[in-house]
């Protein structure tokens, strides 16, 4: 049995949470996408936006958050079902279209089968605490275009049309470098700037801990998902080799890109031309 620790000292080994996945990105760049391609994957199991993550994630030290996930280990383990966003038994691929929340029973056939969850702004926030508390967990950040993104964002949910800050995920997670960034951000007045700009801001911060992440273009993953899979797999199951994956028939939308008048894209190359071009879009 392993020692408990305190909550203000609270983190595990490498072999104690190796078997941990974390996926997340900036909103709308295929993080639903990456979660679904993964539960297919043989004894993977991906807990889509977990409704309990907000609640859990106020406690600075995430002991609460690793005890919820020892829960649903041992209930997947004897065969119990878990809540999920799933359709038919699948997880999701876009949670904008399938959102609902809906109880299933994932098929392991080993005992050291990975567990993963996936939430894009609370664990893109925490970045830093997730690698420290959990230093054997493969963390997958996926990143698209910022005008495919961006675009997205316009069409979807409101906290992202509107990029609120103080009430969302980003600014209640943050650490107080983050939250001077981000209250600079919520002033801001047109929706159209402050998008831009919280695109921009998520950007650097993949990028500030890119030393230890595994990050993924959207455009790479659905260009040749069995590749990036295969990656991921490897690092829990060396040696094995997947056969094939199923992809769902998807692209960057057009629409969101051609529709954006001039001051939008003037905005976005003017905010984000070095953020992009170092996941390597360089043509804003």
């Amino acid at each position: 049995m392993r020692q408990r620790h305190s909550s203000a000292s609270f983190s595990l080994t490498v072999q104690e949470s190796e078997r941990m996945l974390f996926v997340t990105g900036i909103p709308r760049s295929g993080t639903s996408l990456m979660a679904h391609l993964l539960d297919q994957l043989p004894n993977v199991v991906i807990l889509n936006e977990p409704r309990e993550i907000p609640f859990l994630f106020e406690d600075p030290s995430l002991e609460g958050f690793f005890s919820l996930y020892m829960t649903w280990r041992t209930k997947i383990a004897s065969g119990e079902a878990v809540e999920n966003r799933c359709v038919n038994s699948t997880v999701v691929s876009d949670t904008w279209h399938d959102g609902e929340r809906s109880l299933y029973v994932p098929q392991v056939t080993r005992e050291d089968f990975v567990l993963g969850t996936k939430n894009p702004l609370a664990y893109l926030t925490r970045l830093a605490t997730i690698r420290r508390v959990f230093p054997g967990a493969v963390i997958v950040i996926l990143v698209r275009h910022p005008a495919y993104t961006i675009g997205s964002w316009k069409r979807t949910f409101p906290h992202l049309r509107h990029a609120i800050i103080h009430n969302s995920a980003v600014f209640k997670f943050a650490d107080d470098r983050q939250r001077a960034i981000l209250s600079k951000l919520a002033e801001i007045e047109d929706d159209l700037t402050r998008r831009v700009g919280l695109w921009n801001y998520l950007a650097a911060e993949i990028i500030a801990c890119a030393d230890f992440d595994m990050i993924i273009r959207y455009e790479d993953l659905i260009a040749d998902p069995l590749l990036y899979l295969q990656r991921i797999y490897q690092r829990f199951f060396p040696g094995q080799m997947l056969d094939s994956v199923e992809l769902l028939v998807t692209r960057n939308n057009e629409e969101e890109r051609t529709t954006m008048s001039i001051k939008e894209k003037t905005c976005i190359k003017s905010m984000c031309a070095d953020s992009a071009a170092w996941f390597g879009y360089y043509d804003l």
